[in-house]
């Protein structure tokens, strides 16, 4: 497929991504005390006109508003992330904090109250299908807001409700450690759901929330699974089969996935995308498609999407420098073969399909 053609058809598509932290940047720049990353966030909002990065590059953000829009994502999931330092009300408070800073760049951008949005669509979160309907119609960009780990909830169930009414439409379960729901994949030796994890998971499918398994342990994932009346994702995930990390998962849980007409967003961390001796190895935008095909290949098309971690990891993977580099996976997919129907459906479709049939 010609260079022209892969670019109208990148743009023409509706384009989801399962995962961003990019409020967790800007949160820890106005946070005391709390670094996120490697680096103190030079991020003061989302709005902040970053540079494009050269290839080969990174700045110190892999994603802002004018990037997004550049490189043509319509809908981003934005992660609530609290530090496992916080615990209890603190890291309740914490996660509302960041709910705020979304719903707030929301605001300005609809309210018109930002001069850098002047000419541009606002934004949106989408909390319904008919958000979403909408939003397709209108070829607009907004946010699926996420929350990354339990910790927020403080064993208290009427906390999901009020996160819920905040806007709040995916929850994974955990992150790396052990919480109040279960267990992460950074436990060495994991159990299943706890009770109070197991009351979440029925309480989200009672709301219509889309339940997350990344970074659930796997005695965890097979409760979720047990106990999940619909579809799962796993929003920014590897395969275990190309890179043997217990972040990756394995064929056993790519096949329940689909099995459940869910959907995996595959992540661009370099680390987990590849084995490499030295930095100067690192990953390339045909890594992240060797695992995208792997999925399609051998499982079905129809199950895999997009799920970056932008402004969640170190490193560069080349072609995918920030943002603005989207097309290169359009690119690499029609050079795969893959056609004009399936790329839509990689890019979002996907996804569209399952925030549909979950979001009330």
């Amino acid at each position: 497929m010609p260079n022209k053609e892969v670019l109208k058809l990148h743009h023409k598509s509706f384009i989801v991504d399962g995962h961003a932290d990019t409020f967790s940047k800007i949160l820890s720049a106005k946070s005391p005390g709390y670094q996120y990353g490697p680096h103190k966030s030079q991020m003061s909002d989302f709005f902040q006109r970053i540079p494009k990065a050269k290839a080969g590059k990174f700045t110190h953000s892999h994603m802002d508003y004018h990037r997004t829009r550049q490189g043509g994502t319509n809908l981003q999931f934005m992660a609530v992330y609290t530090p496992p330092t916080y615990t209890g009300l603190e890291a309740t408070a914490y996660a509302l904090k960041m709910v705020f800073e979304v719903l707030q760049a929301v605001r300005q951008s609809s309210l018109g109250l930002d001069s850098r949005l002047r000419g541009n669509n606002g934004l949106v979160v989408v909390k319904s299908s008919a958000d979403l309907t909408d939003l397709i119609r209108r070829d607009g960009m907004g946010f699926l807001i996420n929350i990354e780990g339990g910790n927020p909830l403080n064993k208290d169930l009427g906390l999901l409700k009020v996160f819920y009414d905040l806007g709040v439409r995916a929850m994974g379960l955990t992150h790396n450690p052990r919480n109040d729901l279960g267990d992460g994949i950074g436990i060495k030796y994991p159990k299943g759901l706890t009770t109070f994890g197991k009351t979440v998971v029925k309480e989200m499918n009672r709301l219509g929330m889309l339940i997350d398994v990344a970074h659930l342990a796997k005695p965890g994932f097979r409760d979720v699974i047990r106990l999940s009346r619909g579809p799962i994702i796993s929003s920014h995930t590897g395969v275990r089969a190309l890179r043997d990390i217990p972040r990756n998962l394995d064929d056993e849980q790519i096949k329940e996935i689909c099995r459940r007409k869910g959907v995996m967003g595959v992540f661009y961390l370099p680390d987990y995308l590849k084995k490499f001796s030295n930095k100067k190895n690192s990953a390339t935008v045909k890594d992240v498609v060797n695992h995208i095909q792997y999925i399609a290949d051998k499982f079905g098309v129809d199950y895999v999407g997009l799920g970056s971690d932008w402004d969640g990891y170190g490193g560069i993977t080349y072609g995918l420098e920030d943002c603005s580099y989207l097309h290169n996976i359009t690119a690499e997919l029609a050079h795969r073969g893959f056609n004009q129907t399936e790329i839509k459906k990689i890019l979002g479709g996907n996804f569209v399909r399952v925030i549909k049939q979950i979001l009330r």
